[in-house]
């Protein structure tokens, strides 16, 4: 009788594990193509508007960056703003504004080029441009509704773009 008692006790244990394994496994896929299932983890693609919400704060901390007289952060916001539209061009290939991405680069490359010889009233002038260059593409896309501006205030309390005295630029 112990033995048999023993086997129960085993094959109700093993029962119970199972089920505990098993409510741990993912969820059946929903039919949703932005997201995958990999054991636990749920990975999300990013809509366009995620990635025009970067950019818009990448602009923004740009033209304070160039306000400040800033080389080193103007340079790593371009940078950022860079690497957004890559990430764009990659995960909405063949979409409208992905096409229409490129217009940037030339008002960047001004910008790029302004801050290399340290020229700011060039680099303020090529930043307009590419603000207006954002202004036009919203337009293009129908959506002149949404207008951005040149920072004429620091939201961003919590961060100085001003040059530093010790910086090498």
């Amino acid at each position: 009788m112990t033995k048999n008692l023993l086997t129960l006790v085993v094959i109700f244990t093993s029962i119970m594990l199972l089920s505990k394994i098993n409510s741990c496994s993912p969820p059946a896929a929903t039919g949703d193509q932005t997201t995958t299932h990999v054991g636990h983890s749920k990975f999300y693609q990013p809509g366009i508007g995620f990635f025009m919400g970067r950019m818009q704060t990448f602009h923004e901390k740009l033209g304070l960056s160039i306000q400040g007289e800033n080389v080193k952060l103007a340079n790593f916001y371009i940078h950022e703003l860079e690497e957004t539209i890559e990430d764009l061009e990659e995960m909405h290939a063949g979409r409208k504004e992905t096409q229409l991405i490129h217009s940037l680069t030339p008002p960047i490359e001004l910008i790029e080029d302004a801050l290399e010889s340290k020229d700011f009233v060039a680099a303020k002038d090529a930043y307009f441009q590419l603000t207006n260059t954002c202004n036009a593409c919203h337009g293009t896309l129908d959506y002149e509704y949404i207008i951005i501006k040149n920072p004429t205030e620091n939201k961003f309390a919590t961060q100085d773009f001003g040059k530093k005295e010790t910086d090498d630029q």
